[in-house]
């Protein structure tokens, strides 16, 4: 039996919507982003307990870092003083510790990037099975709206997309936050006063990094829209080459190709330009800060309030506290294009069928096969929610064996009554019945 979905047309059609906005409004824009985040956790779920181990590994890399510049200090404030009298002990032990540090860095690096590279892979490997299976999966009604150019896009462009943040840039984040939050607290324990100047640098450096993550997703939003628009355009002039060249439409789809190629590559330019901007602002702020650290810092060791060790390792902390956000800039460009990836990916999968799989399916007796008496009850049928009816009120009864030819006028409703009875839509009330 075959019931009716209204309600499927209409959520298709959103997604739709959603999908080719370049820009949305606050309310979609946290649905979508809900949606998104769903998706990435479910990818997530089955290999969470990697993720913790990978995240110990990653935490216990930054913690050996970090230690070095105090190591550092150490041997600059009392190892060197002791070993120009004669007691070279502690010198010894800070340059150990030094060494054993980055013997445990190095192997924390390749464990985290070894289960992290198993994690990624293993996630888009599944990301492209749900894609594909769900495409499968959805009806005739829905392929005829939304273009193959599309679904190819979702799995090849996007995917490609979600593939850069896995692959080439989560560490980084991850790394760049811990080493920022890490650095602040050191920072703050090694000296107030001078902590305090790189707390007040962080103020523009968050207004920045607001506007540059509002910018760059609206460019990349523009630009994987434009991706699918690319490949339906490729895909239709290739398959239907013979008509262009029969009907000399070669300049008209090169024209049409070559403005789909310029949106693109506009897209593209204006998030590079935001990216060399805020960019600029980091480092701009980073040298602002740097300079005033110096400068108030050698003042306070000439006058004999800070350790010369001390301001070293500050110094030393305060260029990996900024070094991270370039990298935190590189990780948000990506993260931008891998976003918009992610909610066209998620709207996709988020698309139910308009021919729905039967809550209680009723199997055929294994000793009375179906014989073939097909019947059109009361049906009636519309394409789209808001599309005229096709079929109005048909009763139709097909005896099982019997031939039956239906004829008609053009648009009179004969190939889709062929469609029905394949189940390749679902009338909009009424019922169709195999034996």
């Amino acid at each position: 039996m075959s019931a009716a979905v209204p309600e499927a047309p209409a959520r298709t059609a959103d997604t739709e919507a959603v999908e080719d906005a370049a820009v949305l409004d606050r309310a979609t824009h946290r649905r979508v982003r809900r949606r998104s985040r769903a998706l990435l956790y479910s990818l997530l779920r089955p290999w969470r307990w990697q993720v913790v181990v990978a995240m110990a590994a990653l935490i216990l890399e930054n913690v050996a870092q970090l230690i070095g510049p105090l190591l550092i200090a150490q041997a600059i404030d009392h190892g060197i003083p002791r070993a120009v009298a004669g007691d070279s002990g502690r010198l010894m032990w800070c340059v150990a510790g030094f060494t054993g540090c980055g013997v445990l860095a190095a192997a924390a690096r390749f464990g985290f990037f070894r289960l992290s590279g198993a994690i990624g892979q293993s996630l888009l490997l599944d990301l492209r099975t749900r894609i594909f299976q769900h495409a499968r999966r959805l009806p005739v009604a829905f392929h005829e709206s939304y273009t193959s150019g599309k679904v190819i896009s979702r799995l090849t462009s996007d995917i490609d997309a979600v593939r850069d943040l896995v692959e080439g840039s989560l560490d980084g984040l991850l790394t760049s936050l811990l080493t920022v939050a890490g650095i602040t607290v050191l920072l703050l324990w090694l000296d107030l006063p001078l902590a305090l100047i790189v707390l007040v640098s962080i103020v523009p450096l968050v207004m920045m990094t607001r506007w540059f993550r509002e910018r760059s997703q609206r460019a990349y939003r523009r630009a994987r829209n434009t991706v699918a628009d690319i490949i339906t355009q490729f895909g239709e002039t290739m398959n239907a080459v013979r008509a262009v060249q029969a009907f000399r439409a070669e300049r008209r789809k090169h024209a049409a190709m070559n403005d789909l190629n310029e949106v693109f590559r506009d897209a593209h330019t204006e998030a590079l330009g935001v990216v060399a901007r805020y960019t600029a602002g980091v480092r701009l702020a980073g040298n602002i800060a740097l300079a005033l650290v110096l400068a108030l810092g050698c003042w306070r060791v000439n006058e004999g309030a800070l350790p010369l060790g001390v301001l070293t390792a500050f110094v030393l902390y305060l260029r990996r506290f900024y070094d991270p956000l370039d990298e935190l800039a590189t990780f948000t460009n990506l993260y931008a294009a891998a976003s918009a990836a992610l909610e066209k990916i998620s709207g996709f999968l988020a698309t139910p069928s308009s021919v729905p799989e039967p809550e209680a399916p009723k199997p055929l007796p294994a000793d009375r096969p179906g014989r073939g008496r097909l019947v059109f009850r009361a049906v009636d049928f519309r394409y789209a929610a808001d599309g005229p009816v096709v079929l109005h009120r048909l009763d139709l009864t097909i005896p099982a064996g019997q031939t039956v030819a239906v004829v008609g006028a053009t648009g009179a409703g004969k190939s889709t009554i062929g469609k029905l009875a394949a189940r390749f839509y679902d009338p909009s009330s009424g019922q169709v019945l195999l034996d």
